[in-house]
């Protein structure tokens, strides 16, 4: 009696791994998509929060009589005005003392890109925040936040999505209150 062998043979093992890179060549740029989108969309959710927060500031503002130079307390923190809205100096404080990442990590927002989950980086309290991608930013993936430029202008904030990690450039976002 014969004895069968069994197992794969080298044309069935070449067969499935062309199979698996098909695959992976097919979902990876679709990994890149998805990663794209989410940096688009946290940008475009700071910005929301930026204004928002703008909003409230001015409506404290009003109910207190603040002018410009004035400081006024949001919460827990201080923020100075421009035209009754937050200055660039102050604008990060409308978004809370600390935004703690959900992860437990560092804020996310922080000065400086690090490894430990800081999402945006702002720059020198210039009111525009990079995002960060493994403790290195992003260029042109940001919102900057502008103050207004006279007292029936409210603050501009532009979000800038064309560097966020795919080749396709979405439209710019800019908010005007």
């Amino acid at each position: 009696m014969k004895s069968k062998q069994s197992g794969f043979t080298l044309a069935e093992m070449a067969m499935v791994i062309a199979v698996l890179g098909l695959l992976s060549a097919l979902i990876l740029p679709s990994f890149d998509g998805m990663v794209a989108s989410a940096r688009k969309a946290q940008v475009k959710q700071l910005a929301h929060q930026l204004n928002q927060g703008a909003i409230a500031v001015n409506a404290l503002a009003i109910g207190d009589n603040a002018v410009t130079g004035d400081t006024i307390q949001y919460g827990t923190t201080s923020v100075t005005l421009e035209e009754g809205y937050p200055n660039t100096a102050t604008v990060r404080n409308v978004l809370g003392d600390s935004v703690e990442n959900v992860q437990g990590g560092a804020d996310l927002i922080d000065t400086v890109c690090t490894t430990s989950g800081v999402l945006f980086a702002e720059v020198a309290s210039s009111g525009i925040f990079q995002i960060c991608n493994k403790g290195a930013v992003l260029a042109n993936c940001n919102v900057q936040y502008e103050e207004p430029t006279g007292p029936t202008v409210g603050p501009t904030i532009t979000v800038t999505t064309s560097g966020c990690g795919d080749s396709t450039t979405t439209p710019e976002v800019v908010i005007n209150n």
